[in-house]
């Protein structure tokens, strides 16, 4: 029994940790700037956790997300079905649009005090922008972890094959 549940844990915990690289590859640069800009402004926590660049993180998200899926699946020659890769694309070009929207809104609302305004938008585009960042991350590590796993798991049996044919 432990012997089973070690052999699938290690692939899983494997395709998470790459999966989770990929994630910060993508995401340290933007946080990095983020946190540059934030050291000059008068509430710098404030200003890293709202911060409309966190939008442009959540694009490189969406973007890189469905690439790398692809390429893992391609990597072993596994057949990719065009359904549910054209359904996750317009899923992807949906958060895209709705990101790039909420960061035009949320720059064209910021020239003064960053996010301080009275208005409901200001707290509406706040909170869609930190809800489209944590539900884009968690996707990106569901989708591209998953490609990892089968790209571990697929070359893993076809090594097998070859040495017991």
């Amino acid at each position: 029994m432990s012997n089973t549940r070690t052999k699938f844990q290690t692939p899983i915990k494997n395709a998470l940790l790459a999966a989770l690289y990929e994630y910060l590859l993508i995401t340290f640069p933007v946080g990095l700037y983020v946190l540059l800009e934030a050291s000059h402004k008068d509430d710098p926590a404030y200003y890293f956790i709202l911060s409309p660049e966190w939008s442009i993180a959540t694009i490189f998200l969406c973007f890189q997300g469905l690439s790398l899926y692809i390429h893992s699946l391609r990597q072993v020659k596994r057949d990719i079905l065009e359904t549910p890769i054209q359904l996750f694309a317009l899923i992807s070009l949906g958060l895209i649009v709705a990101s790039a929207v909420n960061a035009y809104h949320s720059l064209s609302d910021t020239p003064a005090h960053f996010g301080h305004s009275s208005g409901n938008s200001s707290i509406g585009a706040n909170v869609l922008r930190i809800s489209l960042f944590c539900i884009v991350s968690l996707a990106f590590l569901t989708v591209v972890g998953s490609g990892k796993y089968t790209q571990k798991t697929q070359s893993k049996s076809n090594e097998e094959e070859i040495q017991h044919p």
